[in-house]
C-alpha cells in the first residue's frame, strides 16, 4: 500500500514538473554575419532572477527585453514571462549558446541550448541603379517587366553610422486587378531597424513615373540605423502577384465583347540598393560621446535640492529631439562617493513614424546621501554628432548642489550653530536653609582622604581624557572615512537589513525589496570602497574573486541581486519575503567572514 502511495506522489510531482517549461527559441538557426538573429527565453510560470547565457560569440544589438502576459482562458489564469536579445555574428562557424537560468520558487531552472551557424555574407556591386524594368528582368520566368514592379525608394544612399534611413518598398502595377503575396522579406543586415505603420491611404495611389501612370501601394516602411561603416546592402523583396492578361482568343464572342482574360501568376523582386556608411571624424570626437546621433537637445533636473541624509531625491537627465534615442545608453556619472547612485529607470515617450524617430528618452538615478553636507553634482556634459550639419554638438550644464541636513543616522556629527546660549531657569537661586545640618565631624573624617575622595578628584580628570580620546578618534575617522566605511560595512548593512524586516512587517513589499537592494549594494560599496553608481555585477564578481570569495556565495549574491531587482520592477511576481530576509542576511555573513579570514 505505501509503495502504490509512493508512486502516486511521484506521478503527481512529475505531472508538475511538466507543467512548468522554460524553452529558448531562436527566430533563425542560420544566418549570415551581420544578420539579426532574435533569441527569447520563455517560461510559462512565475520566475525571478533571471541569468542570461554567455553571448561572448556575438554583437548584442538590444536586450535582454523582458515581457510579462497574463491569460485566463475558461476561469483558468496562466502566466508567461519572455526575455529576448537582438543579436549577430561576430564571425563564421558553428556555436553553441549555453542554457539560461531562472529562480522557480526555491528551485533553479535552465532552458535548452541553442546551435546556430553563421555564414559568409554575401557582397554585391551595387554599381549604377537600374530602371525598374532592367530590375525585374530576369527574376522569373513570367517577369512583370515595366507594368509591374516593385521598387526599394530610400531618402539618402550617403549616410553616417548611426542615422536614419527612411526606406518604403512600393508596389507600381498598371494592371485593373491584382492580388500580391510575399515571398520573401528583406534582412537588413548591419542595420538596426524599427518598422512603421502604413498610413491609411497610401494604397491605391495612381502616380506617374518614368512618363507612365501606375497604381502605387506601399507593401512595407522600415526606419534603418546603420551601426557599421562601409557599404552596406538594402536588400531585395520578394513578390507573387495574380494579375488578369487580356488575351487574343479566337472565340468569336470574346472578340465581339474586346477579347478574353486569363490570371497569370507573376513573380517580381525588387532591386537591392547601397548605402555608403561613413564614421564620424574620429580625431574631433569628444571624450564623453557615446554614439548619439541626430538633432538633439540636453537637460538635466533634480527634484528637490535640499534633504536630510537618509531620505532620497531623483536626478533626471534627458535626451530630446530627432535621432538614434532607442540606442543610447545612461551616461555615466561622476558623484561625491558619500552618495548612493543606484541604476537609473529609463522612460522613454519616442515616436515612430515617417518623419523619423523622435521624442525624449529619460534617464532617472536615485541619490541617497549618506552624511549631511553640501554636494555639488556635474557639471553634466553630452555631446552628439549632427549629420545635417556633419559636426559634433556638445551641451554643457553646470553643476548643481544639493544641500544635505544631519538625519538622525548620520554617521558624521555636524556643526552646531555658533552663538547658542542655555535656557535660563525660572528658580536658579534655593532658598536659604536656616536648620544645623544633621552631619558629624567624624562622618567628615571618614570621607576626607578616603578612596571616594580621591576618585572625586580623579574623576575630572578621567572625563578629560576621555573627551580627549573620543574627540581624537572622530577626527581620525573624518580624515580617513574610507577606512571606517569598510571596517562598519556590516553594521551598517544590519541596519538597513532590521529597516527592511520592519518594511516586511508592514507588509510594505515594494520598500521591503528596494531596502534588501541597498544593503546589498551599500555593503558592497563600502567593503569594496567603489562608489555604488559605479558598481556593476560584472565589476563585483571580479573584486570578490580577486579576493579570494567562493564562487558559491558569489552566485548566491548574483541571484538575490537580480530577485530584488525583479521584484522592483514586477512587484506580482515577488517571492517569499522571510526568505528574502534570510538570504540576504546569510550572504553578508558568509562574504563578512571570508573578507575577514
Amino acid at each position: 500500500m505505501l509503495s502504490v502511495i509512493l508512486v502516486f506522489l511521484m506521478g503527481i510531482l512529475s505531472l508538475n514538473a511538466q507543467e512548468i517549461r522554460f524553452e529558448a527559441t531562436a527566430s533563425k538557426t542560420k544566418a549570415a554575419e551581420g544578420e539579426q538573429i532574435k533569441i527569447t527565453y520563455s517560461i510559462n510560470a512565475n520566475a525571478s532572477g533571471f541569468t542570461a547565457p554567455n553571448l561572448g560569440d556575438f554583437n548584442v544589438l538590444m536586450g535582454p527585453q523582458q515581457m510579462m502576459s497574463t491569460q485566463i482562458i475558461n476561469g483558468r489564469m496562466t502566466q508567461s514571462l519572455s526575455f529576448s536579445f537582438i543579436i549577430t555574428g561576430k564571425r563564421t562557424g558553428k556555436f553553441s549558446i549555453g542554457p539560461a537560468k531562472v529562480r522557480v520558487g526555491n528551485g533553479e531552472i535552465k532552458s535548452n541550448n541553442l546551435e546556430i551557424e553563421i555564414t559568409k555574407g554575401t557582397t554585391s556591386n551595387p554599381g549604377k541603379a537600374a530602371s525598374p524594368a532592367q530590375a525585374n528582368k530576369g527574376n522569373a520566368p513570367n517577369g512583370g517587366g515595366e507594368e509591374l514592379f516593385v521598387k526599394a525608394i530610400v531618402t539618402k544612399t550617403n549616410t553616417w553610422v548611426g542615422d536614419q534611413i527612411l526606406v518604403t518598398y512600393k508596389l507600381f502595377s498598371r494592371y485593373p486587378q491584382l492580388n500580391y503575396e510575399l515571398l520573401k522579406m528583406p534582412t537588413f543586415n548591419g542595420f538596426y531597424s524599427e518598422d512603421i505603420q502604413i498610413a491609411k491611404g497610401a494604397n491605391g495611389v495612381r502616380e506617374t513615373f518614368d512618363g507612365k501612370e501606375y497604381l502605387t501601394a506601399e507593401i512595407k516602411k522600415v526606419l534603418l540605423f546603420p551601426q557599421k561603416s562601409g557599404r552596406l546592402e538594402i536588400p531585395s523583396m520578394e513578390l507573387s502577384c495574380l494579375v488578369r492578361q487580356r488575351t487574343n482568343s479566337g472565340n468569336i464572342w470574346d472578340q465581339f465583347f474586346g477579347g478574353g482574360y486569363r490570371d497569370v501568376e507573376l513573380k517580381i523582386k525588387s532591386a537591392p540598393v547601397a548605402v555608403d556608411v561613413k564614421n564620424p571624424d574620429l580625431a574631433g570626437k569628444p571624450a564623453n560621446f557615446n554614439g548619439a546621433v541626430g538633432n538633439l537637445d540636453f537637460a538635466v533636473k533634480l527634484d528637490r535640492d535640499q534633504l536630510r541624509s537618509g531620505d532620497a531625491a531623483t536626478l533626471s537627465i534627458s535626451v530630446s529631439g530627432k535621432g538614434n534615442l532607442k540606442l543610447m545608453e545612461p551616461p555615466l556619472l561622476e558623484l561625491p562617493s558619500e552618495l548612493e547612485v543606484y541604476d537609473p529607470q529609463i522612460k522613454d515617450e519616442i515616436s515612430v513614424s515617417s518623419a523619423g524617430m523622435t521624442g525624449t528618452r529619460n534617464f532617472e538615478y536615485l541619490i541617497i546621501p549618506r552624511a549631511g553636507g553640501d554636494y555639488s553634482l556635474g557639471p553634466f556634459g553630452f555631446s552628439w554628432f549632427n549629420p545635417d550639419k556633419k559636426t559634433y554638438e556638445t551641451i554643457t550644464i553646470p553643476a548643481l548642489t544639493l544641500k544635505v541636513a544631519k538625519g538622525s543616522g548620520d554617521p558624521v556629527a555636524g556643526s552646531r550653530k555658533a552663538g547658542a546660549t542655555p535656557k535660563q531657569l525660572s528658580d536658579d537661586i534655593r532658598y536659604i536653609r536656616v536648620a544645623v545640618p544633621s552631619f558629624s565631624a567624624q562622618e567628615f573624617d571618614l570621607f576626607f582622604l578616603s578612596t571616594g575622595f580621591y576618585l572625586c578628584l580623579a574623576l575630572p580628570l578621567l572625563g578629560f581624557l576621555v573627551f580627549l580620546l573620543w574627540r581624537r578618534r572622530q577626527l581620525e575617522r573624518a580624515g580617513n572615512a574610507a577606512f571606517y566605511r569598510t571596517r562598519e560595512a556590516g553594521s551598517q548593512a544590519g541596519k538597513r537589513l532590521r529597516h527592511a524586516q520592519e518594511l516586511m512587517q508592514a507588509k510594505q513589499t515594494d520598500a521591503f525589496y528596494v531596502e534588501v537592494y541597498r544593503a546589498l549594494y551599500g555593503y558592497l560599496s563600502d567593503k569594496l570602497r567603489i562608489p555604488v553608481a559605479q558598481l556593476t555585477q560584472a565589476r563585483v564578481k571580479e573584486l570578490l574573486a580577486a579576493r579570494s570569495v567562493d564562487d558559491a556565495h558569489i552566485e548566491r549574491l548574483m541571484l538575490t541581486l537580480n530577485r530584488c531587482e525583479f521584484a522592483r520592477f514586477a512587484p506580482g511576481a515577488a517571492d517569499d519575503l522571510t526568505a528574502m530576509y534570510e538570504e540576504a542576511s546569510t550572504i553578508i555573513q558568509n562574504i563578512e567572514n571570508q573578507l575577514k579570514a
